[in-house]
């Protein structure tokens, strides 16, 4: 039985003639494919990305409409995910459930990891009364922001004072903010230009609080 296969795209009208219905199928989908793969050049000439429908005949003269569906839901989403990406901070604002761009307003963070992660802080009083406090709050964010989103368990301790000093925080003296709660935040190993810091379990609990309570003090909710 000869079959005849018309699909209407837009303007375009697309014939298909073949003996088996398996035959035209094939010869759809394979058009389906087609539109899916090339819709960018279909859009410049205000056309559809797919055939909107198709009829058949058989040798008779019948005919039966039959309305064709050809969109591809997996391909649409990974379109939408591209074209809106996840920024640097992302991996915080997810676990804190919270808009990326508040972040973004108190923090930067190098997606390739090739600098270091600052805080963007008009006043850094905010982070605490005393110096010492200060550079513990500032601490706990920067080695937090520096694991969830480049990677890195431990930093070594001149990394951190380049990137308290460039957050507007002191570096001097730092040794007295591993004193208190210090001692249960921070993990320190070596000393000298070979030292090394990162955050035990109580420093990652408290470094997602201080970042909330921070978004909190600055009203920018």
């Amino acid at each position: 039985m000869d079959i005849t296969v018309s699909l209407r795209h837009g303007p375009l009208n697309i014939e298909i003639e073949a003996d088996t219905e398996e035959d035209y199928r094939e010869e759809i989908l394979g058009l389906a494919e087609f539109f899916n793969e090339n819709g960018e050049q279909f859009e410049a000439f205000d056309l559809p990305t797919s055939p909107e429908q198709e009829y058949t005949e058989n040798g008779e003269g019948e005919a039966q409409q039959v309305t064709l569906d050809f969109s591809d839901e997996s391909s649409e989403s990974e379109t939408a995910t591209t074209n809106d990406p996840d920024g640097p901070l992302a991996p915080i604002a997810k676990d804190l459930r919270m808009d990326e761009g508040l972040l973004e307003e108190i923090l930067d963070a190098d997606p390739e990891g090739e600098k270091s992660p600052i805080l963007l802080l008009n006043e850094t009083n905010i982070l605490g009364d005393l110096k010492k406090d200060r550079q513990a709050t500032a601490s706990l964010i920067l080695l937090h922001v520096w694991k969830e989103c480049n990677g890195e368990e431990r930093v070594s301790s001149s990394d951190l004072k380049e990137a308290l000093e460039d957050s507007g925080v002191s570096s001097s003296n730092m040794y007295n903010m591993y004193g208190g709660n210090g001692k249960r935040y921070f993990d320190t190993k070596g000393k000298g230009a070979s030292a090394t810091i990162a955050l035990r379990r109580p420093g990652k609990r408290q470094a997602r609080e201080e970042i909330k309570n921070l978004i909190e003090e600055l009203n920018i909710a």
